[in-house]
């Protein structure tokens, strides 16, 4: 623009700056805020003289004459033009064909040109002949020229000045107020109590509010869906809010607040809302033109116990206190909440349209009438809700289609509309009372797609069952193990001497029999017996501690425990015991009458319990055999000369219900299966499964199916299951690809859902592929007799794709928690639902599911207390738990905080006991004994007492921000000395977000992890200090630091960080090389533990600093590293541990020099191989182009810069770390990382003549990482040691295996144990060379 056309230059409105941003920052085609308005007109109409009037127009206000400029300012600002020429064009479309396809083509071309916000005019016009008499006329403009009312003046003054020159006379139009004066009275507020306001009304705000319902539909561009409604209801809406004394626009968001915070299961949700903006203050606003709305949030805190009149003449209250502060910056206003930098502060607004209509039918010439035919408008978030309540009440949902689909939208109008009619039809409703959820939907979740009903024996007993089928066919093989075989008649009269036995002890029906018996045909003719006998069975597992077996005998006041001899020294001396090994009871073989009925127990069966003791569930024979009947029906027998099942799991399992009774009551053989030497039951029955061995059904968890499969393929064999039941853990899409690939007969996957409390399973899905749609395979629907319910946190029935809370019911739920009311009545409720059916008793699961459209169910997981921090999942009541252990502590809360975007860190709340005050220190090394550091808090607040909610529980949400005082450490405060250790110190109180920081604090006790010391080097280095990330490491306090960097650095510093506190020469040296990513701090909790045993180096990697390169090659890598370690010790063999990449790095370096190599510890290292190629290909390829989009950020600057920075954290899950900790302005390891996975990907291993012990933890022991199945994993490793492998099972994660109490107490006991040995063994074989 050139100069001499220059009229003015101001600032912008809070709104055109969010504005301008959004528009700058969009690289998609949605063209944000753009406004395309359609109208038609007939009649006479001259097209020169309006073009005219659209130019006198622009000329009279300095608005539309407005362009934007954010390059080469300090702030952006909005220049005026003098002279603005309007874009305005006539095309004639009269006698052409296909006008309608024209016109189509027009509006997509005109949308795609958008607006270089930079030129001016930001508007245009296009009128289009369709016929004589019939015009389209498109006029567009970007929204930050104007809103709603500004365009109602505008039109009305373009007809003024139409019919002006029509009639060659004055328009008389009044002077303009350029929009200049209202910039210039919002700057006049700018110094005000606002944030004061803000930061009281934001109090607590931590995210966005949630929908739920969006996800990446692979779709783009933008939708809408309008739904007007009814008149009738519109009235009642009218007379609602009058009678209650609010607005029409209170009302709705009110109900907006209701059906966010269903969608989300919060109380307390946040959106945006659009205001007028039009102050009153302001003399002569009403008739300015311009953008003078602005969007601002909405606190919706929204209990259900809160009458919805009264809270909404609340939230009206609250919205007129929020007027004076309605010029906001949102900008501004956001830096009050404690939403991370880069996150919106809500992800929805609600637009209600109340703008008075200025124009007249008279404004317009004689004889020409106009009518809008559409206006399309582009908002900068995912979901808007458009709504005017002018002559009709519409809702408008504007949305991305790459977030939402088209069904979910028109779902949540109906949820509008429901909520709407529930309000007006209940004045004195509660907000938990709403129903939001339309009559179709509530017919479909509570009846369609509910349990039907259906015949079952209803007055059979499970035993019953068994009996009619052993009157079939006694002959029949019920029972093998090994080279016994049980007749179903043997078994039979067994079970009936037993019963007999027990009849005449005086058992009655609901009396408790205790069973700890090995898996044998004994076992199940005890089961049989005791149900016969009219009691119930308890099914103790041998394998349990001893404490806990008493427990529970003694819970269920169990007067007889029928065991063996073997086992009788692990039961109670005080209970009766039955020892059917020394003689098993005589009497009648004839079954005795029947005792039980189907209302009478069938068993009780210990799981878990939150309180650490296990709680007994007590199930009713009907509830068993409607699940068994169903079983029967669906999992069919299988062909002559196969087996039934096999019986390889705990009796104390309720999955084993299935496997145990199910062959018995269909007359099939069941297999009990042997283990060998180092076998387990699983393994003894994979050996079956592979001989090919034909079996009718196959009950397993996903984690067993996974080594099953994993067996499968490695073996080459192909298994002939009719159907394979999986249940208790998510089953994968994948896994049932492995599963169905693997079998030479057609095979059904079921996959079950329920609980025990829900007599096993009431939820099934039969498939014979894999489920389409996504990373879960469908739970299906409630079987026959039994209901299951998905509900909010008010207990309403959840809508299709709302994430709620799983109720069960039926005649499947289980009678009781044994001898435990108060928790049988906070789990087993009254139905909250009332549905059409009777089903008056429901269980809480605690499990969050959701419906798919299908009518099917869909796992999430839990509502619990778990966490993630770093990628580690932490259940925070674990972490309180020990917390209250110490004698100091009265009580405490932890909560994961990010008041620093990016930084999430593990917080502690306590309240000490009175004339206690425990040191952050203290209470760091208290938890330090029975934690793993990941789960230890970086933070300690004290506090007088912990905030709760209104029910009395910890509100969370009220806890404090952690200030920015030095915390407890366990050194004295040194201020710096000289002006390194002060530009240190200030960038460490910066990024750590302490006041105070001395020169003998420690980084990593100061809150410091790894994500912050990559954020110190990068500010460092801006500070003239050339640190490297190795350095922070090697010396983590400030003094140490400014030491290092004030003594000259060798051009190329070696790898070697010593992680032991001292460089004891009297003690051997452990050498660990570095995991993935380079960093060897991952081990400095081990060279704790090993003080005064070993000096412990660790090998971190080369590139770590970004003007370094990293290796590639396993070779060359294992090289480098040898010659490192022959810095620190020259001669002599070499202990060298490595965890994951760092353990394959060791495997290497003990093929290069296997006689250099005392010992060698592998924690799970990956496998390597042809068939991996590809996997570490990938990761590769990812690393590779993070490395490139960060390296070409640097050089960009403005909307470039922040286009690249959005793709880059668009891989950030790909790395599996948080979108917010990936930022171009600060250094990851990418290049290391890339180098690595590319090392591994072209890695053969060879063989090693080493020393080796290998560590193996659940994560591969379940498969639940990505690593190959546990079976090829351990062959693959034992066959690279010929000589031997050590193997050692370490408990949990592969993330935990250097960090974790446990895991270090493991690695510890083996160093000290092996190392000696192996140095023995070392110098014997010297001797004798």
């Amino acid at each position: 623009m050139s100069a001499h056309n220059v009229e003015d230059v101001y600032g912008l409105s809070p709104l055109q700056f969010g504005m301008l941003y959004h528009s700058l920052e969009d690289t998609s085609d949605t063209r944000p805020y753009m406004v395309q308005m359609t109208e038609e007109v007939e009649g006479p109409f001259d097209e020169t003289l309006f073009g005219a009037a659209w130019q006198q127009l622009v000329d009279r206000h300095s608005i539309l004459r407005s362009a934007f400029v954010w390059e080469g300012v300090s702030e952006p600002v909005q220049v005026v033009q003098r002279r603005a020429p309007l874009p305005f064009e006539v095309r004639d479309l009269r006698g052409l064909s296909g006008q309608e396809e024209r016109l189509n083509a027009f509006l997509a071309e005109d949308w795609a040109r958008g607006f270089d916000l930079s030129r001016a005019p930001l508007v245009r016009v296009t009128v289009l002949r369709m016929t004589e008499e019939r015009r389209i006329v498109v006029w567009s403009f970007h929204h930050i020229l104007l809103d709603g009312w500004s365009v109602q003046i505008l039109q009305k003054e373009l007809f003024a000045l139409y019919r002006a020159l029509l009639d060659g006379t004055p328009a008389g139009l009044p002077p303009t107020v350029p929009y200049r004066r209202y910039i210039e009275w919002l700057n006049s507020r700018r110094d005000d109590d606002s944030g004061a306001f803000w930061s009281e009304y934001l109090a607590g705000v931590t995210e966005p509010t949630a929908l739920h319902v969006d996800r990446d539909t692979g779709d783009t561009g933008v939708g809408e869906f309008e739904v007007c409604a009814s008149a009738e209801l519109f009235a009642r809406a009218r007379d609602y809010a009058k009678s209650q004394r609010v607005t029409m626009n209170t009302l709705v968001q009110g109900l907006w607040s209701i059906l966010l915070s269903r969608y989300s299961r919060q109380d307390e949700v946040l959106f945006g809302s659009t205001i007028s903006g039009r102050s009153i203050d302001l003399p002569g606003v009403e008739s300015m033109m311009g953008l003078f709305i602005n969007t601002l949030p909405v606190r919706g805190r929204l209990t259900g116990d809160l009458v919805v009149s009264e809270w909404l003449r609340d939230l009206q209250d609250e919205q007129l206190d929020m007027r004076q502060w309605e010029y906001c910056h949102l900008v501004d206003v956001q830096k009050h909440s404690r939403i991370p930098r880069g996150e919106p502060l809500f992800r929805s607004i609600l637009v209600f349209e109340n703008y008075p209509v200025v124009q007249k039918p008279s404004d317009f010439p004689e004889g020409l009438t106009r009518r809008l035919v559409n206006c399309v408008e582009r908002t900068g978030y995912p979901l808007t809700l458009v709504v005017s309540a002018g002559r009709a009440l519409e809702f408008r949902f504007v949305y991305d289609r790459g977030r939402f689909d088209a069904e979910t939208v028109e779902r949540m109008a109906g949820h509008l509309e429901s909520l709407l009619a529930s309000v007006v039809e209940s004045p004195g409703a509660r907000i938990g009372d709403l129903n939001m959820l339309t009559k179709r939907e509530r017919r479909e979740v509570l009846v369609d797609w509910n349990g039907v009903t259906g015949s079952y024996p209803e007055t059979a007993t499970i035993h019953r069952l068994v009996e009619d089928r052993v009157a079939i066919d006694p002959d029949a093989v019920a029972v093998t193990r090994g080279e016994q075989r049980w007749t179903f008649a043997e078994i039979n009269a067994r079970a009936n001497r037993l019963a007999h036995h027990l009849r005449g002890s005086g058992i009655t029906p609901d009396t408790l029999v205790a069973v700890c018996l090995e898996r044998s045909p004994d076992l199940i003719a005890t089961l049989l017996g005791i149900l016969k006998a009219g009691a119930a069975f308890v099914p103790l597992d041998p394998d349990y501690p001893a404490d806990r077996i008493m427990y529970m005998v003694e819970d269920a006041s169990a007067p007889l425990v029928i065991t063996s001899a073997a086992l009788a020294d692990r039961l109670p001396d005080r209970v009766d015991r039955l020892l059917v090994d020394a003689g098993w009871p005589a009497g009648p073989e004839t079954d005795p009458e029947p005792l039980a009925s189907p209302d009478d127990l069938a068993y009780v069966i210990y799981t878990s319990g939150s309180t650490g003791k296990p709680k007994g569930v007590a199930l009713e024979h009907r509830g068993v055999v409607n699940y068994l009947h169903w079983c029967d029906r669906n999992y069919p027998a299988g062909v002559r000369g196969g087996i039934g099942s096999i019986l390889y799991s705990s009796v104390t399992f309720d999955l084993t219900i299935t496997a145990l009774f199910l062959p018995l009551i269909q007359g099939q053989q069941l297999v009990i299966p042997v283990p060998g030497p180092d076998q387990t039951a699983f393994d003894a029955a994979i050996d079956v499964i592979c001989a090919g061995t034909p079996i009718s059904f196959l009950k397993a968890t996903p984690s067993h199916l996974e080594v099953l499969a994993a067996h499968l393929e490695s073996r080459g064999a192909r298994h002939r299951i009719a159907t394979i039941v999986a249940g208790g853990e998510n089953l994968t899409p994948q896994l049932v690809s492995r599963l169905l690939d693997a079998g030479s007969t057609h095979t059904t996957i079921s996959n079950e859902y329920g609980a025990t409390e829900g007599s096993v399973a009431n939820v099934m899905s039969l498939t014979t592929e894999p489920d389409p749609h996504g990373g879960t395979t469908t739970l299906g629907r409630a079987v026959t007799n039994t209901t299951v319910y998905v509900v909010d946190h008010h207990n309403q029935p959840a809508p299709v794709g709302v994430p709620g809370h799983a109720l069960l019911g039926g005649i499947c739920l289980a009678r009781n928690y044994h001898d435990r009311p108060e928790l049988t009545a906070q789990r087993f409720t009254a139905n909250p639902l009332s549905p059409p059916r009777s089903d008056p008793r429901v269980y809480h699961t605690g499990d969050l599911v959701k419906w798919r459209p299908d009518g099917t169910l869909e796992f999430i997981g839990r509502i619990d207390n778990q966490v993630k921090v770093r990628g580690y999942r932490i259940e925070l009541g674990e972490i309180e738990n020990a917390l209250n252990t110490h004698p100091g502590i009265h009580t405490t809360a932890v909560t994961a905080r990010e008041d620093t975007p990016g930084d999430k860190r593990l917080v502690a709340y306590v309240v000490p006991t009175p004339g206690h005050t425990p040191a952050a220190h203290q209470l760091r090394a208290h938890l330090q004994q029975q934690l793993p550091d990941y789960m230890v808090p970086a933070v300690y607040v004290t506090l007088d007492q912990l905030p709760l909610t209104p029910n009395g529980k910890v509100d969370t949400k009220a806890l404090p921000a952690p200030d920015h005082h030095r915390p407890d450490l366990d050194t004295s405060y040194t201020a710096p000395r000289n002006t390194t250790e002060a530009t240190i110190a200030g960038v460490w109180s910066d990024v750590l977000g302490v006041d105070t920081v001395g020169i003998h604090d420690n980084f990593f006790q100061l809150g410091g992890q790894s994500i912050s010391a990559v954020r110190v080097v990068s500010r460092l280095r801006d500070a003239g200090l050339g640190v490297s990330l190795q350095q922070i490491v090697r010396h983590p306090t400030v003094a140490e630091l400014a030491a290092a960097l004030d003594v000259p650095q060798p051009a190329s510093s070696g790898l070697m960080v010593l992680l032991s506190s001292v460089a004891d020469p009297r003690l051997p040296v452990l050498f660990c090389v570095h995991p993935g990513g380079g960093s060897t701090h991952p081990y400095r909790a081990l060279a704790r533990c090993l003080a005064g045993t070993f000096t412990v180096y660790g090998i971190q990697a080369p590139g770590l600093n970004a003007d370094e390169a990293p290796l590639v090659g396993m070779e060359s890598i294992a090289e480098r590293y040898w010659r490192e370690v022959r810095t620190v010790q020259p001669t002599g063999p070499c202990t060298i541990l490595g965890w994951s990449t760092g353990a394959v790095i060791a495997h290497a370096m003990g093929v290069r020099a296997p006689e250099d190599v005392t010992g060698l510890f592998l924690l799970e290292p990956a496998v390597t191989g042809d068939d991996q190629r590809d996997r570490f290909h990938r990761h590769a390829e990812v690393y590779r182009r993070v490395s490139a989009l960060w390296r070409r950020g640097q050089n960009q600057r403005g909307a470039e810069r922040a286009a690249t920075e959005q793709e880059l954290r668009r891989l950030a899950p790909e790395m599996n770390l948080d979108e917010g900790l990936v930022t171009l302005d600060e250094w990851l390891p990418y290049a290391v990382l890339e180098a690595e996975v590319r090392s591994l990907a072209a890695y053969r291993p060879a063989r090693s003549g080493a020393r080796a012990t290998l560590f193996v933890s659940d994560t591969v022991r379940d498969g639940s990482g990505d690593e190959v199945p546990e079976a090829r994993y351990v062959a693959h490793w034992h066959g690279l040691y010929p000589a031997g492998l050590a193997q050692r099972a370490m408990p949990g994660r592969h993330m935990e295996m250097v960090r974790g109490d446990e895991q270090l107490e493991l690695l510890v006991s083996t160093l000290r144990e092996a190392v000696p040995a192996a140095a023995a063994d070392r110098e014997r074989e010297l001797l004798t060379a």
